[in-house]
């Protein structure tokens, strides 16, 4: 597999799953990657890392309380500045999404 220290700017950086089948999910990925479902962080609602060759590749999650998910995998952009990269959505659609939190490593995520 090919690795990189960082992503160019624009490119795919990370990928996570929000799964209804949790355990299901851990397990079909390491079947068909040879990735390792590493265990789940409370403080961080369960969500958990896929890693391969002791390098984190992917994460994933379940359900969210009222939040159900949806079966689906999310692709996330490199961004050297989040706040000027959601300026642009939020200068066009005042009312948009805007969703930021902080993240188990220094990155940040917004929607």
């Amino acid at each position: 597999m090919t690795t990189r220290d960082r992503a160019p700017l624009g490119a795919p950086c990370w990928t996570d799953l929000f799964t209804s089948d949790v355990e299901g999910s851990r397990k079909f990925y390491s079947e068909l990657f040879g990735w390792e479902a590493l265990e789940p962080s409370p403080e961080f609602g369960g969500y958990f890392m896929f890693s391969l060759n002791g390098k984190e590749v992917a994460g994933g999650m379940g359900d969210m309380g009222d939040i159900k998910a949806n079966n689906a995998w999310k692709v996330y952009l490199q961004t050297d500045d989040i706040n000027a990269t959601l300026e642009t959505p939020r200068r066009r659609a005042p009312t948009s999404w805007d969703r930021r939190w902080p993240w188990p490593t220094s990155a940040r995520r917004a929607y």
